[in-house]
């Protein structure tokens, strides 16, 4: 296989910092780069300590000319940073189709989503667990969720371009439950962190949407990562075309935890800090939630199941959610969220 350039987003994310650490360790022969807002030798220096061989190329999402130019010159885009952010997305699918209009090999669009997509809208109520629909991303139809749920308009979008005939981009969409754990640069935690830490000290208490009494199967940051470059060497060695077959539940059936029962953790650990009046957590009221409209209660108040049964196929599994589950975590890893973003 002749070497690839890559063109990642989100290197110093939660799961982007692990995926640029295992591209150096699994594929250094390939070129990275890495797109960094706001350059420093200190941010430069955190990169590098990921992927010494990083070409860092300045600049955010939002620069839709330079994602589009950058991602026309390369043979790979992975996209780790934000799954709704659709400048980014629509720029990187500009960028590819003029890359495939070129002819020779089909460039690769490596997206994380996420389980959003199957938010039963529950509204924070407790649903049995034998009443919630699992799906399977074998032969899934994007079309089959709920039209109101997030992620789909970038999701279809990204498959539209991996299904169409002409100037054919191989897409591949990973679909992560709940993702937890501790990164390791500058992004530490899942930004279900902060969004809650933000909302409950402006409620003076950690809350939920409704009674919280919702859930989804949980997954380590690194089972995530690990699952990126999986599918990217299948990808790279043809096992997986693209568009089609090219949807992928990244999820577990490890112990799992509801909303209310997180909030619970993070209500006592703000309460402990001062940073809140009542430890526990109860439902937000309206004036909280209802800036988020259908996006929150779609993301933070629904159930949501799926199975990988795809990766498990190729023999993946979630050796770091088994050796580390969530519950296990919980307090070292809001405690951590907590400190990062109060440095950022």
């Amino acid at each position: 296989m002749s070497p690839k350039t890559i063109f990642l987003l989100g290197a110093t994310g939660f799961v982007g910092s692990y995926v640029t650490e295992l591209l150096a360790q699994e594929y250094p022969e390939h070129r990275l780069i890495a797109l960094l807002r706001n350059v420093t030798p200190e941010r430069t220096q955190g990169l590098r300590s990921l992927h010494p061989g990083v070409e860092i190329l300045e600049g955010n999402l939002e620069d839709r000319e330079l994602v589009a130019a950058t991602a026309e010159t390369v043979d790979i885009v992975i996209h780790v940073a934000h799954s709704d952010h659709e400048p980014s997305v629509s720029a990187t699918l500009e960028g590819l189709t003029k890359r495939s209009a070129k002819g020779g090999e089909l460039p690769i669009y490596l997206h994380m989503s996420g389980c959003g997509i199957l938010a039963d809208n529950a509204r924070g109520e407790y649903v049995p667990p034998s009443k919630i629909k699992e799906w399977s991303d074998i032969d899934l139809d994007l079309n089959d969720c709920p039209s109101e749920n997030t992620h789909l308009p970038t999701d279809k979008a990204i498959f539209a371009a991996g299904t169409r005939e002409e100037n054919r981009i191989r897409t591949i969409i990973v679909f992560p439950s709940l993702i937890y754990g501790i990164g390791k640069n500058r992004s530490r935690c899942g930004m279900w962190v902060p969004i809650f830490t933000e909302l409950a000290r402006k409620a003076g208490h950690a809350g939920t949407w409704g009674p919280g009494e919702v859930t989804q199967y949980a997954i380590h940051v690194r089972d995530v990562a690990n699952v990126v470059i999986l599918l990217l060497g299948a990808a790279l060695d043809g096992k997986v075309k693209g568009g089609d077959d090219g949807l992928f539940f990244a999820t577990t059936k490890e112990p799992n935890m509801s909303w209310k029962e997180i909030n619970d953790v993070l209500g006592e650990i703000l309460f402990k800090r001062g940073e809140v009046k009542e430890s526990g957590s109860k439902p937000f009221p309206p004036e909280i939630t209802e800036p988020l409209g259908d996006y929150g209660w779609s993301l933070l108040g629904s159930n949501g199941f799926a199975r990988p049964d795809k990766l498990t196929a190729m023999g993946w599994k979630p050796e770091w959610t088994k050796k580390m589950p969530l519950r296990d975590v919980i307090y070292e890893m809001i405690e951590d969220g907590i400190d990062s973003y109060r440095t950022h």
